[in-house]
C-alpha cells in the first residue's frame, strides 16, 4: 500500500511543478515585456522555458534574446551577462508583480539563465544559407 501512495505523491508533485511552470512562463513573459522598464534591457527578450523544482520553492527561468545584428561576439555575450544581472537583481520586484497576477500561496524564488538554443539555431541557419549561396 505504501508504494502506491509514494508513486501518487511523486505524480502529484510533478503535476504541480509542471502546472506552476506553465503559469509562471505565461505571467513572466507578460511582466518582462510590459512592466520592466530598465534602459539596459534594450533588446527583445523572451522566456523560452521555466523549470520549477518539485517542492515549488525555486524556478529556473531561461531567456532568449533577439539579436538583430546576428553577430555573436564578445559584445553580445557581455550584453547577455548584463541583462541576466539586471533581471536577477530585479527578481524580487518581478516576483512581487507575478504574485499579484496569480493566485498561489508562495511564488518560487526566481533564477534567470540564458538559453543558447535560439542563438545556436540562428548560427546553423546562417551556415546552411552560406553553403547554399556557394
Amino acid at each position: 500500500m505504501k508504494k502506491i501512495n509514494k508513486k501518487k505523491k511523486k505524480i502529484v508533485k510533478h503535476f504541480r511543478s509542471s502546472r506552476m511552470s506553465t503559469i509562471l512562463k505565461k505571467e513572466l513573459a507578460f511582466v518582462v515585456q510590459k512592466d520592466i522598464r530598465d534602459p539596459r534591457i534594450n533588446v527583445m527578450l523572451t522566456i523560452s522555458e521555466v523549470v520549477v523544482s518539485k517542492d515549488l520553492t525555486h524556478a529556473n527561468i531561461f531567456i532568449t534574446l533577439l539579436n538583430k545584428e546576428k553577430k555573436y561576439n564578445t559584445e553580445y555575450h557581455e550584453k547577455v551577462d548584463l541583462i541576466l544581472k539586471v533581471l536577477q537583481s530585479a527578481s524580487g520586484y518581478i516576483k512581487n508583480l507575478v504574485s499579484k497576477k496569480i493566485n498561489v500561496r508562495v511564488i518560487p524564488n526566481l533564477k534567470f539563465h540564458f538559453d543558447p538554443s535560439f542563438t545556436t539555431g540562428e548560427k546553423i541557419n546562417n551556415i546552411i544559407s552560406n553553403i547554399q549561396k556557394k
